[in-house]
Parts: C-alpha cells; sequence; structure tokens
C-alpha cells in the first residue's frame, strides 16, 4: 500500500473518533440546556392552552384532561423556551406526550416524544436534537407497556408536528400576549 494512502487512511480513522464524539458533545450540551430549562421552570406557572381546533387559552390548568390535547407554555420574559402537549385520542387507544425547547433565537433545540398505544401494548420514545435548522441526531427505542406480546401493526403513530420556530406554534395571536411577559 503506498505510504499517502496509509496515512491518508489513518487520518480518517483518527479523525472519525473526535467527529462522533464532537456530535455527542452537542447533543449533551443542548441536554444540559433543556435540563436547566426545565429545572428554571419547574416552579413557575405556564400559559395554559387547550386545543387543537382551535387552540384556546384557559385561565388554569383544568382538574381534568380536556378531549384532545392541552399545551403548556413556558416564557422566558416575552420568549418562549418550553412548550409541553399532551394528546389523546381515546378511540383510538394512545396517548402522546411532546416537549419542545426552544433556543434564544426562537429555533427548535430538542423534542421529545412519549407515544403510549393501549391497543399495541408498544411505548414508543423519540428524542429529535436540532442544529441550525436540520436534524441533529434523532433516537427511538420502544417498549412494552405491560407484559404481554406487543402488536405493532396495532400501532398508529400520529407523528407530532415539528415547529421548527416559536412563530410556527400553533397558539393563537391573542392581543399583546406575549409583550405582556415582557
Amino acid at each position: 500500500m503506498p505510504r499517502a494512502f496509509e496515512c491518508f487512511v489513518c487520518g480518517l480513522l483518527v479523525l472519525s473518533g473526535p467527529a462522533r464524539a464532537f456530535g455527542h458533545s452537542k447533543t449533551s450540551s443542548i441536554d444540559a440546556y433543556c435540563n436547566r430549562l426545565r429545572v428554571a421552570f419547574a416552579s413557575t406557572s405556564p400559559f395554559v392552552f387547550s386545543g387543537p381546533d382551535p387552540w384556546m387559552q384557559m385561565d388554569q390548568v383544568p382538574a381534568s384532561m380536556p378531549s384532545d390535547a392541552l399545551a403548556f407554555v413556558y416564557t422566558a420574559g416575552g420568549d418562549i423556551r418550553w412548550v409541553f402537549v399532551r394528546i389523546t385520542n381515546e378511540d383510538g387507544g394512545w396517548s402522546e406526550d411532546i416537549d419542545y425547547f426552544y433556543r434564544d433565537d426562537g429555533s427548535i433545540a430538542k423534542r421529545t416524544r412519549h407515544l403510549q398505544s393501549v391497543s399495541s401494548n408498544i411505548a414508543l420514545d423519540v428524542t429529535t436534537y436540532y442544529l441550525a435548522g436540520r436534524v441533529l441526531k434523532e433516537k427511538t427505542r420502544h417498549h412494552a407497556l405491560s407484559h404481554g406480546k406487543t402488536d405493532s401493526s396495532q400501532l398508529n403513530d400520529p407523528d407530532a408536528p415539528v415547529f421548527w420556530n416559536v412563530e410556527d406554534l400553533p397558539f393563537p395571536a391573542i392581543e399583546d400576549l406575549w409583550k405582556r411577559l415582557a
């Protein structure tokens, strides 16, 4: 093997290790950022919306789950940082929790989905990391909800939308709502 080729291959092998570590450090820093948001908002009151057709602001968290969806919007000043959405479909036998985390510039940093399908006895967890308007990494994991056989043919994955920026969120434009936060 020519020496130049051997060194080129060695260089690629050496570079591939740190490149993977670099990607891991990006997801780790996104995880750390999202954990800081969770801690920061743990004792705050979010804006609450019921929806989705149409999304309506609620004065307080309801005692029981509304028929379709409930959203908690956490803000820092006038900027949305974290949105938690719970969607249920009793007829379809599934429920889904989605967390959207946003950066200071309003772009999405991370989306986590936890889908439970009673009819198929499956729980599906999907974590997606975003950077510069693209998917950086996605991890998917599924497991049985309870003892017994899972039936993936019965799994109806509604796949939650990606709101790439806070301006894409579906909540109503209540006059001066976000300005009141600042």
